[in-house]
């Protein structure tokens, strides 16, 4: 039995974590130790973060971001136009670096496949694939990989995908390179 605690909002008893009326009842188990703040340590590896966030300004963040999302949607609705259908607003000013987009093929097969290449992406079910180039690390090379990855995808049958996948758990990523 623990007496004595270094006592945290979110290890609060969730049930009346807000009745402010009441003293601090933990959590069962681990939860009870979480604390309301990050560790120190993780809050640390964030100033270099902010600094360069602070060096490049939101600004300049938003402009790159703005391009980079353009250039994602303008080369995914020309080159793979029939195929997948974006879902995010074409105007900037409406959206952030995440681009959604549909497909006609199985979502989690397409997903898998750009998995496989190496793509960092996620899914959302039934059929949307969300792709984010971020501004601070990507490149416009990065992201035209990513569309000549789908283009090349889209230009095999599905055993042929499969297959390609398979040969990617043995050879690695390279396996979609051109």
């Amino acid at each position: 039995t623990c007496t004595q605690r270094f006592a945290g909002w979110w290890g609060h008893d969730e049930e009346s974590r807000f009745d402010m009326t009441r003293p601090f009842k933990a959590e069962k188990g681990a939860r009870g130790f979480q604390q309301s703040n990050p560790p120190i340590l993780q809050c640390v590896s964030l100033i270099a973060s902010l600094e360069i966030f602070q060096e490049v300004g939101m600004a300049e963040v938003r402009r790159k971001s703005e391009q980079m999302s353009g250039y994602l949607l303008m080369l995914v609705e020309r080159l793979l136009k029939g195929h997948v259908t974006p879902v995010t607003p074409r105007e900037p000013h409406r959206r952030g670096c995440q681009i959604s987009i549909t497909f006609d093929r199985p979502v989690k097969t397409m997903f898998a496949a750009l998995a496989s290449a190496g793509v960092v992406c996620d899914m959302r079910e039934p059929d949307v694939i969300r792709l984010a180039p971020c501004p601070l690390y990507n490149t416009f090379a990065e992201v035209h990989r990513v569309v000549m990855l789908l283009t090349s995808m889209y230009s095999i049958t599905d055993e042929e995908l499969a297959e390609r996948m398979r040969d990617c758990l043995i050879k690695g990523p390279a396996v979609w390179d051109p």
